[in-house]
């Protein structure tokens, strides 16, 4: 099992964590383990499995800000994509639940975009074939992101190649299921937020697109598509 967590089928979306000891283990390892990420309603930290070793990211969610079970359905549903990231184990204790998740050892494409100054056109090419063909995945299965951003596409390795791209963070992400596929509540990152969305009228998974059409601006000439909600 994993470091400070108690291993669970995944059979169950969220599942209890029993109280006795295992949450006092976890307690005890947590403070010697690295934050790499926090958000307003999670934090995101680094684990290893107790035999194996093996590095996994364990998104820790605040259950009194954040509903996650949404999240975890889709993960579980759609992560044996090759670019989206996978849910490994889910754990639920009183205050949080706790998403194990495969680590992104590559970093940010926001990170390496930052490194290289901007990508060649040839590379941003692939990243864009890479990100639009995830989202065709998505979008065939009503299956919006709501929040595409370069910091929440990541690589799986060290290698930066392209096929290693993930996207991640699903905490925004939604099933359309109403009669008219349309979303109300406004979920986004301000620079790469769909018109739509900010007009509060209905939205659907075209607010991807405009998200990666902005990604693909920024990859290229770093430059920020103006939205404009009137």
């Amino acid at each position: 099992m994993y470091q400070w967590l108690k291993s669970v089928s995944l059979k169950r979306p969220i599942c209890e964590i029993e109280e006795d000891n295992t949450v006092n283990d976890m307690n005890k390892v947590q403070n010697e383990l690295i934050y790499y990420h926090r958000g307003s309603y999670s934090s995101c930290k680094l684990c290893a499995h107790k035999t194996t070793r093996i590095e996994y990211a364990v998104k820790i969610i605040d259950k009194s800000k954040k509903d996650c079970q949404e999240e975890v359905e889709i993960l579980l549903r759609y992560g044996h994509h090759n670019n989206i990231v996978t849910l490994r184990d889910v754990y639920e204790a009183d205050k949080s639940v706790y998403l194990v998740m495969e680590y992104m050892r590559g970093g940010e494409l926001l990170d390496r975009l930052h490194k290289l100054k901007y990508f060649s056109e040839r590379e941003a090419s692939d990243i864009m074939q890479v990100v639009t063909s995830t989202l065709c995945y998505l979008h065939k299965s009503g299956v919006v992101h709501r929040d595409l951003k370069p910091s929440n596409i990541l690589y799986a390795t060290e290698s930066a190649s392209p096929e290693a791209l993930r996207i991640c963070d699903f905490g925004f992400v939604k099933q359309l299921r109403a009669d008219n596929g349309l979303l109300m509540t406004p979920c986004y990152t301000a620079n790469f937020v769909a018109p739509e969305v900010l007009k509060r009228q209905g939205y659907d998974a075209a607010c991807d697109i405009w998200s990666s059409q902005t990604i693909c601006c920024y990859c290229s000439w770093k430059l920020i598509l103006p939205t404009i909600s009137n």
